[in-house]
């Protein structure tokens, strides 16, 4: 049903002031709250670091992809979504870079 594949870390400052949320743990942040799903939710591919190929077939083999902002405004993650066939769904974007191309 389900995908992500990432590291915890401290939201990005435009989801939220840092001091609203200082670490990795936070329950505010996205990728915490997914990564709590790892091992808990049968329906969800979820872990912090494996191999590309089970990382792939994750995402094939998923309806949702999560796409939880990162270190910049764009992701290689959300075009693998894409080219896997699965749907991305994205967190925190104020303004989506495809927004010029795309008619949402």
């Amino acid at each position: 049903l389900g995908h992500f594949i990432g590291w915890p870390r401290p939201p990005h400052a435009s989801v939220m002031a840092p001091g609203d949320c200082a670490n990795a743990s936070c329950p505010l942040n996205v990728r915490s709250v997914l990564l709590e799903m790892r091992d808990t939710e049968p329906d969800m591919h979820v872990d912090v670091d494996v191999p590309y190929m089970e990382s792939f077939l994750g995402l094939t083999s998923s309806l949702f992809c999560f796409v939880p902002r990162g270190k910049s405004a764009w992701s290689s993650r959300f075009f693998q979504t894409f080219f896997a066939g699965c749907i991305p769904v994205t967190f925190g974007r104020k303004q989506w870079f495809l927004s010029r191309f795309v008619n949402w």
